[in-house]
C-alpha cells in the first residue's frame, strides 16, 4: 500500500525493534477500521505508525486498541472475539 508523504504526520518517537535497534518511522496515519461484517461490526478511528521494512504482518494492533473494544484473544485457535 503506497501512502503519499503528504498524508503522513511527523513522528519524533522512534520505534524499538525486537532486537533492540531503532526502526525508522516514516510518519503516522489515522485510519478508519471496520472489524467484523455487517450487521455485526465495530467501527473506530485508530492511529498507525508507518514504517518501511519487510515484515510478516500487515498491521500490529496494540493493547490499548484491543482493550478499547474488549477483544478476547484465543492463541490456541488463532482467533479474536469481540462484542458487537
Amino acid at each position: 500500500m503506497e501512502i503519499p508523504s503528504s498524508k503522513l504526520t511527523l513522528v519524533k518517537t522512534p520505534l524499538i525493534g525486537i532486537k533492540g535497534s531503532d526502526v525508522p518511522v516514516k510518519g503516522a496515519l489515522e485510519l478508519l477500521i471496520i472489524m467484523g461484517t455487517l450487521p455485526r461490526c465495530v467501527l473506530l478511528q485508530q492511529n498507525f505508525m508507518v514504517i518501511d521494512i519487510a515484515l510478516a504482518y500487515n498491521v500490529i494492533l496494540g493493547r490499548p486498541m484491543l482493550h478499547q473494544i474488549n477483544i478476547v484473544i484465543n492463541t490456541r485457535h488463532l482467533a479474536l472475539k469481540f462484542p458487537t
